[in-house]
């Protein structure tokens, strides 16, 4: 027994070593239940290890000290076979059975049930709420390729970022669009090569300004840089960060180790200046992204937060199957307990819809350098559900507004899923959250980006038809009711020469290819940007 005393007196010191939490932190804690602490398993683990050698002991002794010599019956291995389904018909709740047959053998298993995402019902809108929108097009579309990202108020107007096709046709450029009425808009020229491949340590590289930010008088852009695809075996992505005064004079910040191997996907004012969120290339368990956050004081130096100080960057969590793993940040604000960051957890597991995502994720934060994980509801149980948040809108009362998709029927391992919805989570401290909207289609839908009018929360995306279409929903409620607000259908310029490549797989994936990505407003319109190099405007307040 002297090993069970040194674990039994091991566990004891890291019980001891643990900081007292005063009376008003128990209270905030019950209030606002938080993931389990990272050592909690470790206790849980050794409470198991201790009664399992209590209860083995004995029946070691009254064995003779040998019970792997006592007859036993071999047990056959267990094969794992993806199940056909039978679903019921769309629309509401719906669940279906599927039944699996081991190829080796004759046997059943027991049925399992699949769960849908309840589809919200869209009341028709009133007066006040029918939008009407009129779609433009970033100039040069037709030529160069251009997936917009983001849009941010000031400068000469309006500055919304992006990248487009480069002339050997191999690579993606940054690009900075500017505007002074939101509708006339014009692209920066590329002065010293601040937008592409010169300033990349690559020979060749995509290089992408996928978020900008008002700061300090001036802007900040973040994004990627890099040149290569198999960032699992070769990460060949670096971390970007573009500067600017007025919007037009742009500067690239030095490279630096601590942006080396990562791509940025948001940026925010927050922490010790301004916090960015984005990616490891590569997981530290299994195949997939780690998150990563960086921090900046002055916009110029970075530094990247230590793994161990983001939940869930460790690629496992309890829904992460066997050999998988991974998460990656899609957006960053200010909310909650201080920040709040989203995006997918366990991207790339079997059947979740590839980069797309596995389960939706929350991180939150006091200060920016220790992040709590919280795996949101998607509405849906018994399959691999390919669910993602891509964007944030913080209202300014501090209710918090999450915008991303839901997966909706399983899918074969490798084919993703094969239909996924628009959906809201809502939450008023960014721990407890509430699934608030999920918008269902013949065709997929996508919920790009949010913001929040008064009391109305304004959602904007697309429908994956043919041609596509743009979709705004709207709420005065906190998602008791919803309405469809607009619906416009477009054909996209096709591009002559020069199409972007595919980067950073979950900066495009996330809003690349959303017929709304991102949404502000602007005196009294409203004005969203595309992944197809579209701008939306429309009257604001509408009626």
């Amino acid at each position: 027994m002297p090993e069970l005393e040194r674990s039994l007196e091991e566990y004891a010191s890291e019980i001891d070593a643990v900081e007292p939490v005063s009376a008003a932190e128990v209270l905030r804690r019950s209030r606002h239940p938080r993931p389990v602490h990272r050592w909690a398993g470790a206790l849980v683990a050794a409470a198991v290890t201790v009664a399992l050698i209590l209860w083995i002991a004995p029946l070691n002794l009254l064995s003779g000290g040998d019970i792997e010599s006592a007859d036993q019956t071999p047990v056959a291995p267990i094969t794992t076979v993806r199940p056909e389904t039978t679903t019921a018909a769309s629309g509401g709740t719906s669940t279906s059975t599927t039944s699996t047959t081991d190829e080796a053998s004759t046997s059943l298993t027991a049925p399992v049930e699949l769960v849908r995402p309840r589809a919200t019902i869209l009341e028709p809108p009133p007066s006040d709420l029918d939008l009407s929108l009129e779609a433009l097009w970033m100039p040069d579309a037709a030529i160069d390729e251009s997936r917009v990202t983001s849009i941010v108020r000031g400068g000469p107007g309006l500055l919304a970022v992006g990248a487009v096709g480069h002339e050997d046709e191999r690579y993606g450029d940054a690009a900075v669009w500017q505007s002074a009425d939101g509708e006339s808009w014009g692209r920066l020229p590329n002065e010293n090569n601040v937008f592409d491949s010169d300033r990349s340590r690559y020979v060749k590289g995509d290089q992408w300004m996928a978020d900008i930010v008002a700061w300090q008088g001036g802007f900040v852009g973040v994004g990627s840089d890099g040149g290569g695809q198999n960032a699992v075996d070769d990460p060949m992505y670096d971390a970007a960060v573009w500067l600017s005064d007025d919007g037009i004079n742009w500067t690239r910040v030095p490279h630096q180790e601590s942006l080396e191997e990562g791509w940025m996907t948001a940026v925010t004012v927050g922490g010790p200046g301004l916090v960015a969120v984005g990616e490891w290339p590569y997981s530290t368990e299994g195949w997939g992204p780690d998150p990563r956050v960086w921090l900046s004081e002055d916009g110029i130096n970075w530094t990247s937060v230590d793994k161990e100080e983001i939940e869930g960057a460790d690629g496992r969590t309890e829904r992460t199957p066997p050999g998988w793993g991974g998460a990656a940040m899609a957006d960053v604000a200010v909310g909650g307990p201080g920040l709040i960051a989203v995006g997918t957890d366990d991207p790339y597991r079997p059947g979740s819809g590839g980069p797309l995502g596995g389960d939706p994720s929350v991180w939150v934060s006091a200060d920016g350098q220790a992040w709590d994980q919280i795996l949101l509801d998607d509405g849906s149980s018994g399959a691999d559900a390919g669910s993602s948040v891509r964007r944030l809108a913080v209202s300014p009362n501090g209710t918090i507004a999450a915008v991303g998709v839901v997966g909706d029927l399983p899918a074969p391992t490798g084919k993703g899923t094969h239909h996924q919805m628009a959906a809201v989570w809502i939450s008023e401290d960014g721990f407890d959250w509430q699934l608030a909207g999920v918008f269902e289609d013949e065709y997929s839908s996508y919920a790009g980006a949010a913001l929040w009018h008064d009391d109305t929360l304004i959602v904007v995306g697309s429908i994956d038809s043919a041609p596509r279409e743009a979709v705004v929903w709207a709420t005065r409620d906190m998602g008791e009711t919803w309405y469809q607000i607009a619906r416009t259908q477009y054909d996209r310029p096709p591009a002559e020469t020069h199409p972007v490549m595919f980067g950073p797989g979950h900066v495009l994936l996330y809003s690349g290819f959303n017929a709304m990505s991102d949404v502000t407003t602007f005196g009294s319109q409203i004005v969203a940007v595309g992944g197809d190099g579209v701008v939306w405007l429309g009257s604001w307040p509408p009626g």
